[in-house]
């Protein structure tokens, strides 16, 4: 909950504060920003909102189109990191994943989420190359469809059933669904 007195997300429920289990210590957030997803921008800044306000993890928010712009030095004020982002025009995923990749420090400990359309303008065939590297080392991986301001999904179907085919979830959530499924993730370590 967006306190704008205080300029600070107010969570309503902490996950991940377990001491006696092994958690998920490390959250990477890759926010697809081009052209095609200004509509889901509104849906993913929240997602990447909350999460970085969670104090229980490191948390890495990455903002990509053809190019990368990681925030993660910003994330004190994540809600004017939504409203600063610029939306481009193409967009690079393969470039983001691997971008990723290289902040990974522990792979069991970290969780991915990849929020965008799967438009992608560079190689698909490198993209999946790039989902599957996380993956195989351990990393676990989500991908987060495009959802516009109405709730209406739009992303690249056949991109999206090559990405479910290397076993990684690939569905759309609403901000509230995708804490949901943060949780249970975390309650599974």
């Amino acid at each position: 909950n967006y306190q704008p007195e205080l300029k600070r997300i107010i969570p309503e429920r902490l996950v991940g504060n377990k001491r006696k289990r092994r958690s998920l210590k490390h959250l990477i957030l890759l926010v697809d920003q081009s052209g095609s997803m200004a509509e889901s921008m509104v849906f993913a800044g929240i997602i990447g909102s909350i999460l970085a306000s969670l104090p229980s993890f490191k948390t890495d928010f990455i903002l990509f189109d053809t190019s990368i712009a990681d925030m993660t030095d910003q994330l004190d004020d994540p809600v004017s990191i939504l409203f600063s982002s610029q939306l481009g025009g193409g967009t690079d995923i393969a470039q983001a994943l691997k971008y990723a990749d290289g902040r990974v420090r522990n792979s069991a400990d970290t969780l991915l989420f990849c929020i965008t359309d799967l438009e992608e303008g560079g190689s698909e065939g490198e993209m999946l190359r790039q989902f599957l590297r996380l993956k195989e080392k351990g990393v676990k991986t989500h991908c987060i469809l495009g959802i516009d301001d109405g709730g209406k999904v739009r992303y690249d179907h056949d991109a999206a059933k090559k990405v479910r085919s290397l076993d990684i979830p690939c569905f759309t959530a609403t901000p509230n669904e995708m804490i949901e499924l943060i949780a249970k993730e975390i309650n599974q370590n």
